[in-house]
């Protein structure tokens, strides 16, 4: 009989390939009931109750007869169980020592697990079961060698043989160990690197303001200012608010001043020179380029697309321009810009117009350059044809075929004033002469009874009128007004935007402003506040046309300027 349990765990060790079976007795706690087992387990299911049973070693080898429901100990003679009242039936049941799930009398394998069951139960006493306690069964086992004992195969194995499976476990540990490091390493370091680029951020804006809480209606929150080119932490976003990280330092910037790294580096790539980027000093005008550049999806930098031959700083470049097309009833400027490929020397030209409300560029124009030399003067008819021509060369007329992506607006007074000079000079003299001599018959065939009316419609908001609206004190009054009441900016501050406003409204018959609009912008924050402004001023003494009050448009310049830090 083998008890050394330890040397059939080292002979499984070095030999797992063979089936080593060895059975040991066990002992119900319920039921009482023993049966064999492997002896591998410390715990399995009992097959006659189904409840957990443990291996024992020391077992009584007298018989005694217990009851299989309950358990207890009951004489030979009786019929029932003395304590559950258990009838004595022939029927016994069976269960699976695996998983304890009860099975039939002719069931080879386990419903529930699929484990084979042992043979049935031999039939005893009714409803009582005798335990044979004998002791441990002895080692039987398959497949070994000349069916020797486990001693003498422990024997047989070899002090080199041991080495060899040491060897192996632990070589194959190590290999093991190490391409689960470099799995954790590139499984972390992916994402942290797709992290990083989604996180990290640029500012694109030459003087971003950097706070500490997203308001920009006090100063007391300002940190920093950011220049072009910071680098910083994306955490989140709050309206108009990114909430960043600066250098370990927490606060807020405007969320439209700041782009993904990829994205940033596309457009700065573009600038051939510092001064074409300075130039390019709108915010919404470097979106524009960005967005030219993703549409076509240009591979920026030397030698492939990038903007050249900018000016000096204040002038207009060579082929960077903001006109506005003559179209007054724009709130932004338009901006072309021409983009040249180093490589193929091909030049492309682009117009950029921009939503009021959201400054979101919109591309009305794009078109091949076909001459060289720079841009030297963009317009727009009547008829919405972009007219472009070009330094040191002919002018190239080229026709924008899709007119309802632009609006060409209204046209100036100076327009109008010429195209009425132009239709006056083609009126034949002989109809000019009818013309004069009718209006003398009309107004000699009045009557002096009758009342002539004054020729002044007062329902009419007139452009001009022969005594203007006046601000009560004059013109310096209201500029004092303004001043007094005009509030820079802030969000415009931290981008270094300056520049004019011109508001437009009107003034009533009963001196009240009304209709206040932006005949032309500068940045939206800017309008915003020359709108608030304006729209703060008392009363006018209205305008007059033959001494009656009408209605008279009336506009107002205003400046906003920074001081020098």
């Amino acid at each position: 009989m083998i008890t050394d349990i330890s040397k059939m765990h080292r002979y499984l060790l070095f030999y797992p390939d063979k089936q080593l079976r060895i059975k040991m007795k066990f002992k119900c706690n319920s039921c009482q009931h023993v049966f064999e087992h492997e002896a591998d387990k410390n715990e399995c299911f009992c097959p006659k109750c189904g409840n957990i049973s443990r291996r024992t070693e020391e077992i009584e080898e007298e018989q005694s007869a217990v009851c299989s429901e309950c358990g207890t100990i009951i004489p030979s003679d009786s019929t029932s169980c003395p304590v559950c009242g258990c009838p004595i039936s022939a029927t016994q049941h069976r269960h699976c020592d695996e998983c304890g799930a009860e099975v039939s009398d002719s069931a080879q394998v386990c419903p529930q697990c699929g484990c084979p069951i042992s043979a049935p139960i031999s039939s005893q006493t009714s409803g009582i079961q005798y335990v044979d306690e004998t002791g441990i069964s002895e080692v039987s086992a398959t497949d070994v060698q000349s069916q020797d004992s486990f001693d003498t195969i422990s024997d047989n194995t070899t002090e080199q043989d041991k080495q060899k499976k040491y060897y192996y476990i632990i070589g194959g540990s190590v290999i093991a160990l190490a391409v689960l490091g470099a799995l954790i390493w590139f499984f972390t370091n992916r994402s942290s690197d797709a992290d990083d680029d989604g996180d990290k951020h640029i500012v694109v804006a030459e003087n971003l303001f950097f706070r500490s809480s997203p308001s920009a209606i006090t100063d007391n929150n300002l940190i920093n200012r950011l220049s072009y080119g910071t680098e910083l932490k994306l955490l989140g976003r709050e309206g108009d608010w990114a909430e960043v990280e600066v250098e370990g330092e927490h606060g807020y910037v405007g969320w439209r001043y700041i782009l993904p790294d990829s994205s940033f580096t596309r457009l700065n790539r573009a600038w051939d020179t510092a001064n074409i980027r300075e130039i390019v000093d709108q915010n919404r005008s470097r979106l524009a380029v960005l967005d030219y550049i993703n549409k076509h999806s240009l591979e920026t930098g030397a030698p492939y697309w990038q903007i050249h031959y900018a000016n000096e700083k204040g002038k207009m470049p060579n082929n960077v321009a903001w006109p506005d097309l003559k179209n007054m009833c724009d709130k932004y400027p338009e901006f072309a810009f021409i983009i040249e490929n180093d490589m193929t020397h091909e030049r492309r030209m682009a117009i950029y117009s921009f939503n009021p409300d959201t400054e979101e560029p919109m591309l009305i124009y794009d078109q091949p350059v076909e001459y060289e030399g720079m841009i030297q003067d963009i317009s727009i008819d009547r008829r919405g044809n972009i007219q472009i021509s070009f330094t040191g060369n002919r002018i190239g007329a080229v026709e924008e075929t899709n007119y309802d992506d632009y609006d060409p607006g209204c046209a100036t007074l100076e327009e109008l004033q010429e195209e009425a000079n132009r239709e006056s000079e083609t009126i034949p003299e002989d109809i000019q002469d009818l013309i004069k001599t009718s209006e003398l018959q009309i107004v000699s065939e009045e009557t002096e009874d009758e009342t002539i009316m004054p020729l002044v419609d007062q329902s009419k908001v007139y452009p001009s009128a022969e005594v203007a609206p006046q601000f009560p004190g004059g013109e310096a009054a209201m500029m004092r007004w303004i001043s007094e009441h005009l509030k820079y900016p802030l969000m415009a501050q931290e981008n270094n935007i300056q520049g004019r406003v011109i508001v437009g409204f009107t003034v009533t018959k009963t001196g009240k402003p009304e209709d206040f609009r932006i005949i032309r912008g500068k940045d939206q924050d800017l309008d915003k506040e020359a709108l608030r402004v304006v729209k703060t001023l008392p009363d006018f003494i209205p305008g007059k046309i033959k001494s009656i009050p009408v209605d008279v448009t009336y506009t107002i310049p205003i400046t906003f300027r920074l001081s020098s830090m």
